[in-house]
């Protein structure tokens, strides 16, 4: 019982508010409303009108024309020049003069080169002798050859300048005749058609 006089006072209290709020008459519409109305800004002003200024004309000073001087004849100056003789544009040019020799130390450098490279290629040829003799005696030494060359790099002649021994002297002969040589070089002994060299070959039993 008293839960639904409860409920039914919390109804008329919710109806009543409700009424209440709904018939609550509308103050705003007898505020005063004021309209206020705000001023334009000026216009900016006009710029000034500026009026181009007329160019000055120029007005160009006539020369005077300058005189001729005029000479006295009594003048004194130089002789006149005369006509010197001009030399020929076209003159033929002196021949070029021929290369300079080389210098003696440049000789000495290439001659020792190619000396070089005959030593070289007798060694390339150097065998050791497989004769009999050589087999049981079983030689070593060092045998000195020298061996005469022409420009074009051939063997002339050739020799033993110191000996080893029959055996070893033979097989340095073979390496010799074996070999085979580069011509001179141009400017290695200039006045020589042939020169003459030695070469040590050093042999040992294998």
């Amino acid at each position: 019982m008293l839960a639904l006089v409860v409920t039914l006072t919390s109804a008329w209290l919710i109806w009543t508010g409700t009424r209440l709020v709904l018939t609550e008459p509308d103050r705003t519409r007898h505020m005063p409303v004021m309209h206020v109305a705000l001023a334009r800004p000026p216009a900016p002003p006009a710029p000034p009108k500026v009026t181009p200024k007329p160019p000055k004309p120029v007005v160009q000073k006539a020369v005077a024309a300058r005189k001729p001087l005029e000479t006295s004849p009594h003048a004194i100056g130089p002789p006149p020049a005369t006509n010197a003789p001009v030399a020929p544009q076209n003159a033929s040019s002196a021949p070029p003069s021929p290369p300079a020799p080389p210098a003696p130390s440049e000789n000495v450098s290439l001659q020792n080169t190619y000396l070089a490279t005959v030593r070289a290629g007798i060694e390339e040829q150097k065998r050791y002798p497989d004769s009999k003799d050589a087999r049981l005696q079983q030689p070593s030494g060092t045998v000195t050859v020298w061996l005469i060359l022409n420009r074009s790099g051939e063997l002339v002649d050739s020799g033993i300048e110191e000996s080893a021994g029959s055996i070893l002297d033979r097989a340095a002969r073979e390496s010799v005749r074996r070999a085979s040589f580069p011509p001179f070089p141009a400017s290695a002994w200039p006045n020589e058609q042939q020169h003459r060299f030695t070469a040590e070959l050093n042999f040992h039993p294998q």
